[in-house]
């Protein structure tokens, strides 16, 4: 049962050492600003569901949908992010079926013009059929600007579930997504630049 507790972790180091490797090996030119703006994508990841100390198979695949704003100073880049999503766990034959929303920050550093790894910080509320529980969410991972406002992000997740049904909780994800950034800079509104 370790093994399937183990699979998101596995899951996010592989697409993790993957972008990475693709943004050190992918050179495109590099532009001004590039990873400023808001943006919207689509993602995908399997997740583990750990209760009680003992519910080691409660696992599944997921999907979802994301949104935020960038800002990049220097090499740094930082902004919110708000989400909704869905899951479907096995729970040794018995299926859940599972959604929820989070909303946080990240912070991260340009290891090249085109990659960058971050790390995230963020609330999350989980419904599981009648049950429900919220928590903390923190991660890190890795995304790599594909060019044409293209991108691709690698993540893993923990979170840490609270509620009066279950007693130390607690969720491990692997996803990636793609994300296309509007052209549109938050810095925008307080410099007074007109939006694109």
């Amino acid at each position: 049962m370790l093994h399937r507790i183990l699979t998101p972790m596995v899951v996010a180091a592989l697409a993790f050492v993957a972008v990475i490797a693709a943004g050190i090996l992918y050179v495109q030119p590099a532009k001004a600003d590039g990873w400023s703006g808001c943006y919207g994508g689509v993602s995908a990841g399997y997740n583990a569901l750990v209760a009680d100390d003992s519910s080691f198979g409660v696992n599944g695949p997921g999907v979802g949908v994301l949104a935020g704003c960038d800002i990049e100073r220097g090499r740094f880049v930082l902004g919110p992010w708000v989400e909704y999503g869905w899951a479907w766990l096995d729970d040794n034959g018995s299926n859940i079926d599972s959604k929820g929303w989070g909303a946080g920050g990240r912070a991260g550093v340009l290891v090249t013009p085109q990659t960058l790894v971050f790390a995230s910080l963020g609330w999350t509320q989980l419904d599981f059929g009648s049950d429900s529980a919220d928590g903390l969410v923190f991660g890190g991972g890795g995304e790599l600007d594909l060019g044409s406002n293209l991108f691709l992000r690698t993540e893993y997740r923990y979170t840490h579930l609270t509620s009066d049904d279950m007693d130390d909780a607690s969720v491990q994800s692997g996803r990636m997504a793609v994300i296309y950034k509007f052209n549109w800079n938050p810095t925008d509104l307080v410099s007074g630049k007109p939006l694109k």
